[in-house]
């Protein structure tokens, strides 16, 4: 019950509630007359009884905007971009003028007048909640129509919440949104477009415009294009082209409030320091996936467009994602084409120079080094080269990448001027060995970076064991009884002072190792042969039985034999084995190496050498379970019996 007490010349009403926590408060209200007390004990009585009392709660509308802000960016899963524009909204066109008013105390009437304060505001007043200093320009250029009905769709949803939160017993938007005026937009015809497009020389600009007209594709879903998006067969041969990604520039902040789930790719910044990341990311909305047809100039275009990015493409550079961009600097082919027809390979001065120090190389010495313009030149006249064509040279990068080594250029002639390609081992490399022994891997860092796809690894460890900096390492995928396993990431001297404690003098060693201490899947531990048995298993699930097949093999020559004889020690550490049973995985590898008894379907790993991909070397050597010298260096033959001197040589593929 309430009750009036007067105070002077006032009159109080003063009553109790139970608060939101359920804490039992008492309220006082003050009128002028008796009269006004007197009704306003009634009605709070009655409120109390029937449960339309209101809570007295301090909170702001920035309090509650900022509080609304996460529910719904989570709710309706947001896009970064949205979220970014909706902060911006609180920040710059609510907060400056609403932000300190407590929520109970906003009426109809102080929303009209914030409406009609925005029409009469500048853009571009506030940036992040900060006032600037505009040019007379600049004051003279309002906010539109549109961007206050903007506002004011954003408070309707906010303060609905509130009243959902029992902060207001109704919202006080206006019914009405605020009047816009938006201009008629000119339409191009036929005519226009393809006189449009008949003043673009550049081929790029060119296929973009083309794709948006005929399309009406966005920007965002235009750089999201993949070769893989088109099928030039579809539709009867018409062709369609298949909408699914979309490529943009969002601040970091904005990603961490979002859902993972609506970013595909967040590619690595090409600034130290960049407040937003290029991603790529799933359409705005479900509608936005979409396959649209192609005209017949389209398709045209678009196949001499694939056609080109064939031509210049080198096997070395295939492994960059197709939605990457990346300065023609960085792509080996500038450099070819540059100094075409100048071209010589020659001996590693590196390596060379290890053995004559005495330290050894771990590496075969041989000709890595490719010299272009007079460089070539001078390696040929001082005998420590030899003039090479173009198929050479790729041939030799794509030994190296096989065999996993860096490529390098030289650039130290001057701006967009190089003397030589090198094909780096880093046990050895004076250049790559600056930033190992001194543990600073940004002095050798690369324009492309290697970014793991979660869902999509099958933790073979192939990239591990080519990584030749050591910077990849297998771990635990998935979480353990413990919880997720976090890993340590590499102290840079940009954060922390450096000398000599921070170095690592043994680089050499502390590079080949492949795994972090918690270990790998414990499958692949528990098997003799270290198979990656949780890739191929992954692999078979996917349907993909070759590619399964290929990589057994790389460590196992004998996939139908072991899996006949093998006695499933993957199985008994089988992690699965803990809940019900162990995953089948040795009729998994049986199933997988059947599929090598049809010759059509056998893999037999191709020899890489310092000779070359699929040369065999001239010496001969025996080595008791040296089947990896077949994948590698030798060519393998199985003897069977254990002595050499009356075994039958019988050639074993693979």
């Amino acid at each position: 019950m309430a009750s009036i007490l007067r105070r002077g010349d006032s009159y109080s009403v003063r009553f109790k509630y139970k608060d939101h926590a359920g804490r039992i408060c008492e309220g006082w209200e003050s009128f002028k007359t008796k009269k006004e007390a007197q009704d306003r004990k009634i009605s709070v009585e009655k409120e109390l009884l029937d449960g339309t009392f209101l809570i007295p709660d301090a909170m702001t509308v920035a309090e509650m905007l900022y509080k609304w802000l996460p529910i719904q960016s989570s709710k309706h899963k947001w896009a970064p971009k949205t979220y970014t524009h909706t902060v911006a909204m609180i920040q710059n066109l609510v907060v400056p003028y609403l932000g300190k008013k407590q929520i109970q105390k906003v009426q109809t009437y102080d929303l009209e007048q914030f409406y009609a304060t925005l029409s009469r505001t500048p853009r571009g007043l506030y940036k992040q909640g900060v006032k600037q200093t505009l040019t007379d320009k600049q004051k003279r250029q309002f906010l539109t129509g549109a961007s206050i009905r903007e506002v004011h769709a954003m408070l309707k949803t906010a303060f609905s919440y509130a009243v959902e939160w029992g902060l207001l017993l109704k919202s006080p938007i206006p019914r009405e949104a605020p009047k816009s005026t938006s201009e008629e937009r000119a339409i191009w015809d036929e005519k226009t477009m393809l006189a449009a497009l008949q003043t673009m020389t550049d081929p790029t600009l060119h296929l973009a415009v083309h794709l948006s007209m005929i399309l009406s594709l966005r920007v965002g879903e235009i750089l999201g294009l993949q070769p893989g998006d088109i099928d030039f067969d579809a539709a009867d041969g018409r062709g369609t082209i298949t909408v699914g990604r979309s490529l943009q520039r969002t601040e970091k902040a904005a990603l961490e409030k979002t859902d993972p789930n609506q970013i595909y790719h967040i590619f690595p910044d090409q600034r130290e320091g960049s407040s937003s990341a290029l991603v790529l990311k799933k359409p705005k909305t479900k509608k936005s996936s979409r396959t649209l047809y192609l005209t017949r100039p389209l398709k045209e275009e678009l196949l001499a467009w694939l056609e080109k990015l064939r031509q210049d493409e080198l096997p070395v550079e295939k492994a960059i994602p197709a939605a990457q961009e990346s300065a023609d600097v960085e792509h080996i082919s500038h450099w070819l084409k540059k100094y075409k027809d100048k071209y010589a390979i020659g001996q590693c001065s590196c390596r060379l120079q290890q053995r004559v120090r005495g330290e050894g190389t771990g590496d075969i010495e041989g000709e890595w080094c490719i010299g272009v313009g007079d460089m070539a030149d001078f390696l040929v006249q001082t005998g420590r080269g030899h003039y090479v064509e173009l198929d050479e040279v790729l041939e030799l990068l794509e030994r190296a990448e096989k065999m996993g080594y860096v490529h390098q250029i030289t650039n130290i002639d001057g701006e967009d001027k190089i003397f030589a390609i090198c094909n780096c081992a880093v046990g050895v490399c004076n250049a790559l060995r600056t930033s190992q022994l001194f543990n600073t891997p940004n002095m050798s860092r690369s324009a492309y970076r290697a970014h793991v796809t979660k869902e999509n690894c099958v933790a073979c460890g192939r990239c591990v064991e080519y990584c030749p900096t050591g910077a990849a390492k297998l771990g635990q995928k998935l979480c353990t009884k413990n919880g997720e396993i976090t890993y340590p990431k590499q102290e840079l001297p940009d954060a922390a002072k450096w000398g000599p404690e921070k170095w690592s003098k043994d680089y050499r060693d502390k590079n080949q190792i492949n795994c972090y201490e918690t270990g790998t899947a414990p499958c692949k531990t528990a098997c003799p042969a270290h198979v990656p048995v949780q890739g191929y298993v992954k692999m078979a699930a996917e349907g993909r039985y070759m590619d399964a097949l290929k990589l057994i093999k790389n460590e196992n020559p004998f996939p139908a034999v072991c899996g006949s004889i093998c006695n499933r020690r993957c199985e008994d550490a089988c992690t699965r084995g803990t809940i019900d049973q162990a995953v089948a995985i040795d009729e998994i590898k049986k199933f997988i190496a059947e599929q090598e008894m049809h010759a059509d379907k056998r893999y037999i790993p191709e020899i890489v050498n310092h000779l070359g991909t699929g040369v065999d070397l001239p010496q001969k050597i025996a080595i008791v379970g040296g089947c990896q010298f077949r994948r590698r260096i030798f060519p393998a033959h199985l003897l069977d019996d254990f002595s050499p001197l009356c075994g039958k040589g019988i050639y074993l593929p693979g």
